[in-house]
């Protein structure tokens, strides 16, 4: 019988959802005054975020309560979206690692489903930036869904926009990262659209041209920052992963393998001068450190809170 990690993660979750209602007392972890972060009229009480990687309430609020500054929710496309088949999801060890090989494929409510939930979530509550993550097989698929959100959240102030153009979960398996003139034309409906806070979320598999052609564009829009990055693509056979194993040819890579790669993205964005969050392994106060250093202002955190969330409030209190 294959082995599958997807039903352990979603035993942990819906224990963790148990208790969900008391986190704000069991896990109520005072953030350091001093470490707020501002990125235009934003202010993130805490550097570290959580990354797009879940949208369920209950997990994201015991995050929240361990001392986040912000979480983005998973990325939602237009239609409702099954994922690709089981099994997706598998722990790994890469150079001695731990790590996570994921082709789940973006599994989700549908953008009509997704807003009503938004609207009047308890996660407004705690006054941070919560981060809308965006997909789509198309740029007018990104345009539409962008503003469904923009009206379901006509009375939010507090959020800001991801455009993950770095997932290659597609009809066509293609991105928008593929085609930088089309990642400008969609920037440019949207900031006509919109003031809000606009993050654009690349992939660690682009090449050094093409990512700092990205940068390029993101840089000639205003109220725009870059999310560096995703996960790291490897084949089943480069993760060490038994095909019986895995329904698919490969995956993304998440954890702490992958930060050096990440680290050297936050490098060349850095060196255009575009604002940036970091996301890519980061668990420790050294990762922390490194990015900082090479220019980030913000720390996005998705395997670390799966497999030590407790680190959160560790860094916090070393920032």
């Amino acid at each position: 019988m294959p082995q599958d990690l997807e039903p352990a993660v979603n035993f942990g979750d819906k224990n963790l959802a148990l208790i969900s209602k008391i986190a704000p007392i069991i896990f109520n972890y005072r953030i350091p005054k001093k470490i707020e972060v501002e990125l235009y009229d934003l202010k993130f009480p805490s550097p570290l975020t959580g990354a797009s990687f879940k949208s369920e309430t209950d997990i994201l609020a015991i995050w929240l309560s361990m001392g986040l500054g912000s979480i983005t929710f998973k990325t939602i496309t237009k239609g409702i979206r099954l994922g690709n088949e089981p099994p997706r999801l598998q722990e790994i060890n890469s150079n001695g690692k731990p790590g996570i090989l994921n082709s789940v494929g973006l599994p989700g409510p549908g953008i009509d489903i997704f807003t009503k939930r938004i609207q009047n979530s308890t996660l407004w509550d705690y006054g941070r930036p919560l981060g809308i993550s965006i997909g789509g097989d198309s740029g007018e698929e990104y345009v539409s869904n962008t503003k469904n959100i923009i009206h379901a959240l006509k009375d939010k102030d507090n959020y800001f926009l991801e455009l993950n153009i770095s997932c290659p979960n597609t009809i066509n398996g293609h991105t928008l990262a593929d085609d930088p003139d089309q990642l400008d034309t969609v920037l440019k409906e949207l900031r006509n659209m919109t003031p809000r806070v606009i993050s654009v979320k690349v992939s660690p598999d682009s090449d050094y041209p093409l990512l700092s052609n990205i940068g390029e564009i993101v840089g000639s829009f205003s109220r725009t920052f870059i999310n560096a990055g995703n996960t790291q693509y490897k084949t089943v056979n480069e993760a060490g992963v038994k095909k019986k194993n895995f329904s698919m040819p490969g995956g993304g890579v998440s954890g702490p393998s992958i930060f050096p790669r990440m680290l050297e993205m936050v490098h060349l964005f850095s060196s255009i001068g575009l604002p940036i969050m970091a996301t890519g392994g980061i668990s420790t106060i050294e990762h922390v450190k490194a990015v900082k250093e090479q220019g980030a202002i913000l720390y996005g955190m998705a395997t670390a809170l799966v497999l030590d969330p407790f680190c959160v409030p560790k860094i916090n209190s070393m920032l």
